[in-house]
């Protein structure tokens, strides 16, 4: 029997919101693969071994295998969104191709994670399987904003949490951003990135590779971290200055204040991290709490460029129609005083 039941765009939302939460979840419990040393504790691929499908009991087995088996738990989320955004009424064609992206994503991490065990954890493919990770993060982030975004453009935003703005009726293309702040935020962006990118490099040049017999980059670690470091502060000088040029407009600071403020907490929070288990010699604890860290900075990231991104195709589109009333065509109102 075919159902044909359809889906509300506030149930969307809910399934576009756990389908973020797995891909954050997952990547957690990778991290804690690596940081108790069972990066090998199954060492074939798809059973543990070459005569086991499942592990005989053992910490480092059951770690590495356990997040193998969490696997079907990301991949049943992103499968229902696909579902569900099918029969999402109404329609939107972006929700269906997000999490189609999930899934197939899913599939090739699970690939990757393969070639990563047949190749005892080579770094390269550790910093690969990371950097698809953020793929598929940024596709559940930006999931989440079309779920947030049913006809018009205001509604719940991520790591945000919701849009302060919507209870005044501030809509995006009400408060569409000057060019320098829509430039600004891609800046960060691509700082963000940076940051991501030279953190992959540390990890790979750390003491935490997931086992005794996995290979490490021949970086000098001290300097990979103030690399790392620099990126860091960077993009947070970047940051500092969104604030500054958001904040000169009052109706644009109450669109966007939630996003920023969140980000400036999360950024603050994890270069404290960085430093503190940099100076206590890296402990795995730590360790996962700043991979944590990075995976929701990352999202407020994303999260903030979609609405800027969102404020500036509205106003973009509305400054085509015909001028009604007035006779004027709308203006952004984030402009520099």
């Amino acid at each position: 029997m075919r159902l044909r039941r359809s889906v509300s765009p506030a149930a969307f939302r809910r399934v576009a919101w756990w389908a973020w939460a797995a891909q954050i979840g997952i990547v957690v419990t990778g991290a804690a693969v690596r940081l108790t040393g069972s990066g090998l504790g199954c060492t074939d691929w798809p059973g543990c071994t070459e005569d086991r499908l499942v592990p005989a009991w053992g910490f480092h087995h059951w770690v590495e295998f356990g997040n193998r088996l969490l696997t079907f738990a990301v991949i049943t989320t992103a499968a229902v969104a696909t579902v569900a955004a099918r029969r999402r009424q109404p329609y939107r064609r972006s929700a269906f191709g997000l999490s189609a992206v999930l899934v197939a994503g899913i599939v090739a991490q699970a690939l990757i994670g393969a070639l990563l065990v047949v190749l005892e954890l080579d770094p390269r493919l550790t910093v690969l399987h990371f950097a698809t990770s953020v793929v598929l993060i940024t596709a559940a982030v930006a999931l989440v904003h079309v779920s947030a975004h049913d006809g018009g453009l205001s509604g719940n935003s991520l790591v945000g949490l919701d849009d302060a703005a919507g209870d005044a009726g501030h809509h995006d293309a009400a408060v569409a951003p000057h060019s320098a702040v829509a430039r600004l935020t891609t800046a960060l962006g691509i700082a963000a990135g940076v940051v991501v990118s030279t953190g992959t490099v540390v990890t790979g040049s750390g003491p935490h590779g997931g086992d005794e017999r996995a290979d490490r980059f021949g970086f000098a670690l001290r300097s990979v971290t103030r690399l790392h470091s620099g990126a860091m502060w960077l993009f947070l000088a970047l940051l500092v200055a969104l604030m500054v040029l958001v904040a000169r407009s009052p109706r644009a600071d109450a669109l966007l204040r939630p996003n920023l403020h969140a980000l400036v907490g999360l950024t603050v929070a994890q270069g404290v991290l960085g430093y503190l288990q940099y100076a206590l010699g890296v402990p795995a604890g730590l360790v996962a709490l700043h991979v944590l860290g990075s995976t929701l900075v990352w999202s407020a990231v994303v999260a903030l460029v979609l609405k800027v991104r969102a404020a500036t195709a509205a106003v973009a589109s509305s400054s085509r129609r015909e001028p009604t009333g007035s006779g004027e065509r709308a203006r952004p109102v984030l402009s520099e005083k």
